[in-house]
């Protein structure tokens, strides 16, 4: 399956968030990667794994319009993104649309926490 297709059945919501921000989604999945933020760390362990997808919520470059400043850090980070050949794709607004929202749900499994979740307003 290429990564566009698994795509196209995460968008269930489609908006202007979720989408891939780095890579050319028209390629083989090979093992997917999904974390909370895609972390030079993330990027490359993803490679060692041979996992060229990662799913990341939270924006690459800490801000919504993925475009990186012109700092050091900031242009290495693009040049391992464009070096690994990895795709990212930003999977935020679907996973706080759903009912129950599954990020603090998720958090809640992780951390051991049991019960029913009362959804409020923000």
């Amino acid at each position: 399956m290429l990564i566009s297709g698994l795509i196209e059945e995460l968008n269930i919501y489609p908006n202007w968030c979720d989408t891939v921000k780095f890579g050319n989604p028209e390629q083989e999945i090979t093992g997917i990667v999904v974390t909370m933020w895609a972390t030079p760390n993330v990027i490359r362990r993803a490679v060692e794994f041979g996992a060229y997808m990662i799913i990341s919520h939270e924006p690459t470059f800490y801000k919504d319009d993925e475009i990186p400043r012109d700092n050091t850090v900031e242009r290495a980070k693009l040049a391992l993104i464009e070096k690994s050949g990895v795709v990212i794709y930003r999977y935020h607004t679907i996973m706080h649309m759903l009912k129950p929202d599954l990020i603090p749900t998720g958090a809640f499994y992780y951390l051991g926490l049991r019960g029913e979740l009362t959804p409020t307003e923000h």
